[in-house]
């Protein structure tokens, strides 16, 4: 693994040649990237961080190593210059420092400083001083600790200021604010993986009283996270690659590490094992605002090594799977970087953002060669939460042997729905999978949710509530911020059968409106790098391979296999799926009122996608309020087959005007057939029947055998 390592960050430090420059002619003072103050400063430390481990490291040749070394110094001596304890200024003319995320890079580069220390002089080790001591007092004076689930939601920053704070205690014992910089820093920790109970607890870290100092829950007592405004799985990876940078700064030098940096931090390792494939990747069951395969999945790596040092459990298959799609992808790549071709658009558009994805990855590739491996973790880590499920945001998981089934209303880009084999994450996406789309004649779309409610039971869930589409960008100086143009309603059921989920769904006009496209489903299928760009197709005429270079191509069909395992098919067999392949990469970062350029930048995946009814209008048509728009009835196979998915489409019905509701009638693996009566409509109905085996969603009991179902609710019983 060292040597695989050693090997990929050589090319990658070749590759990064072309984004180093000197200040002012000045070989002691370099710029990876655009070198201005934020992100700037942070690509920096970023990638010296990859320089530095390099140039100290024996697996590189004897003839490489002084460059690396020299260079790695170079980053290091701009960066601690261009501080507001420094002589110089960064590419925009200002200084950095002084601000709440000011100290992440440092603890980012924390392995690198520490691996170069006996080629660093008294010069460097100077300013290093000056800078951390001048960081720490001004988030000693100036800066106060925030915690809350919704509001001020700040785990991350919690940590990494508090572990910054100790550290500097422990690095500079002389200094006189030492004892307060260690006392804070225990605060801040206490207020990182925290969660409502706290407020009670007995528990004293280094005498200091967990429930006297804190805060308020970052996490909810499930431990889910809402950062960023959804179901963020990728910052609880971020959370606990800020306890291992300190950790193994811990064990290097000898410190004892506080124990409240590990406040809570087995019980979220519990509940990532159960969000992480087989494969290393993340299963993001709340999905995401950013770019699939990087960033918080980067960090994933000191997360691992810290749980093989600090709970001893093996965790080398994840760490060397997801290093295998680390090199498969930069041997796809023609010049050695990591993401060049996957992001060639983004690198056009925004280096400043490009250079700072290539440097996570680099960072942690740096942080794994110094750390990985690097002590013995012989306990078998097992998943001990395999269905979880959280009330705020609206969200069941199953991590079953044959199906991963999530649904989650509160998500990074509106609610998503993901079914699929646990041993094969290229098969994942989760920007709006499942939901179906709208498009009217603005250019920035988002998808909302409300009224849901899920209800879980062993082994699968069953989950309604109401979709709504909102538009922004209008041409017309009158309109101002997102306006609902169309709402629907959606049930989600995930069979106790590890095999199948079904999704209904129908959508309306909300006023009158002009459309230029609509389509139900929407199943995404990435078709790119991570399995190598090519995908199995079958259906019952015929089986093709496809490649995004091939032709762009248009198929509808009863059923549909994929690579063999992932099936998915139609209910109403009036309304058959439609496969249609990609002709440009999607999955780009999230556009918003503040940020509507940002998908200007590209997307980051090929993906085919599977619609029910898609319509475009040329140029547009138009639609009277509570006008449906489409209607979709889909099940969704994890690890099936061609006769399972005939046998599906024989078995399996859907009636739209069942005594004025929905129902679906769908037999499972386990061999029961379920009746799925659902309320899609904009007004409640009586039901008149015996009391269902489930039900979710807003239902009241008028009496014996009667119950009114209010839109976005469900029953279900079992034939």
């Amino acid at each position: 693994m060292k040597e695989q390592l050693t090997n990929s960050l050589l090319q990658w430090t070749q590759s990064s040649q072309k984004w180093i420059r000197s200040d002012q002619g000045s070989d002691q003072h370099l710029i990876y990237g655009h070198g201005c103050n934020g992100w700037g400063i942070q690509t920096i430390q970023k990638a010296f961080s990859a320089f530095a481990i390099l140039g100290s490291n024996d697996l590189v040749e004897a003839d490489i190593q002084p460059k690396l070394l020299q260079q790695a110094k170079g980053l290091l001596r701009y960066n601690l210059e261009t501080h507001h304890s420094g002589n110089l200024t960064c590419g925009d003319e200002s200084k950095w420092g002084h601000t709440w995320i000011s100290v992440l890079g440092i603890e980012r580069m924390m392995h690198s400083i520490e691996t170069l220390e006996s080629h660093l002089d008294d010069e460097i080790n100077s300013l290093i001083k000056r800078v951390f001591i001048s960081e720490a007092n001004w988030l000693l004076n100036n800066y106060s600790i925030e915690a809350g689930e919704v509001k001020n939601n700040k785990p991350e920053s919690n940590l990494w200021n508090g572990a910054f704070l100790h550290r500097v205690a422990s690095m500079y014992p002389e200094i006189p604010e030492a004892g307060n910089l260690q006392e804070q820093g225990i605060k801040f920790l206490i207020n990182g993986i925290s969660i409502a109970e706290d407020k009670e607890s007995l528990t004293e870290y280094d005498g200091i009283s967990v429930s006297e100092n804190h805060i308020g829950g970052n996490f909810f007592d499930t431990f889910s996270l809402n950062h960023h405004g959804y179901l963020n799985v990728g910052y609880m990876v971020i959370c606990l690659s800020n306890i291992a940078m300190y950790h193994f700064s811990c064990k290097h030098n000898g410190f004892k590490a506080p124990e409240a940096l590990y406040h809570h931090a087995k019980e979220l390792w519990n509940l990532i094992k159960t969000f992480t494939f087989d494969d290393g990747r993340l299963w993001r069951v709340g999905g995401d605002t950013r770019i699939p395969y990087c960033y918080c999945q980067d960090y994933a790596l000191p997360m691992w090594c810290w749980v093989e040092d600090y709970l001893k459990e093996d965790c080398s298959d994840w760490i060397n799977n997801w290093l295998q799609q680390v090199y498969t992808e930069q041997n796809s790549n023609r010049d050695g970087s990591y993401l060049g071709e996957r992001l060639e658009i983004m690198k056009n558009i925004s280096p400043l953002y490009y250079t700072r994805l290539e440097t996570d990855r680099a960072n942690t590739l740096s942080f794994a060669l110094r750390w990985a491996g690097s002590s013995k973790a012989d306990i078998p880590s097992k998943r001990e939460i395999t269905q979880w499920s959280d009330t705020y945001h609206g969200s069941s998981a199953i991590h079953g042997k044959n199906r991963l089934a999530s649904f989650t209303w509160k998500s990074g880009k509106g609610p998503t729905a993901t079914c699929l084999p646990p041993d094969d994450s290229s098969l994942c996406e989760w920007s709006v999978n499942g939901i179906g789309n709208v498009k009217g004649t603005s250019f920035i779309y988002t998808v909302n949710s409300s009224n849901f409610v899920n209800n879980n039971f062993e082994a699968g869930f069953l989950t309604g509530g109401k979709i709504s589409f909102a538009e922004e960008g209008h041409i017309a100086e009158q309109f101002s911020g997102p306006e609902n143009f169309a709402y629907g309603y959606l049930i989600c059921m995930a069979l106790p059968d590890d095999n199948t989920m079904i999704i209904l769904q129908k959508v309306y006009a909300e006023k009158f409106l002009y459309l230029k496209e609509s389509y139900g489903l929407n199943w995404s299928i990435p078709n790119d790098v991570f399995n190598h760009s090519k995908r199995h197709y079958e259906t019952p005429e015929k089986q093709f391979l496809h490649s995004p270079i091939d032709k762009n191509i248009k198929v509808e069909t009863p059923w549909l296999l994929v690579d063999h395992k992932l099936g998915i098919t139609s209910l109403d067999h009036s309304s058959p799926l439609t496969l249609i392949t990609a002709d440009q990469r999607s999955a780009g970062i999230k556009s918003n009122s503040h940020k509507p350029h940002n998908h200007l930048a590209g997307g980051s995946l090929f993906i085919d996608r599977v619609q029910v009814s898609p319509k475009k209008y040329e140029p547009y048509d138009s639609f009277e309020k509570d006008e449906a728009l489409y209607l979709a009835a889909v099940s969704i196979h994890s690890n099936t087959n061609t006769s399972l998915l005939e046998q599906s489409k024989k078995n399996n019905s859907m009636n739209w005007n069942h005594e004025g509701l929905q129902k679906a009638i769908v037999k499972g693996q386990d061999e029961i057939t379920y009746e799925i009566i659902a309320n899609l409509n904009n007004q409640s109905i009586i039901w008149q029947g015996n009391k269902p085996w489930q039900q979710t969603g807003t239902i009241e009991e008028l009496g014996s055998n009667k119950l009114i179902l209010d839109p976005g609710s469900a029953i279900v019983n079992r034939i």
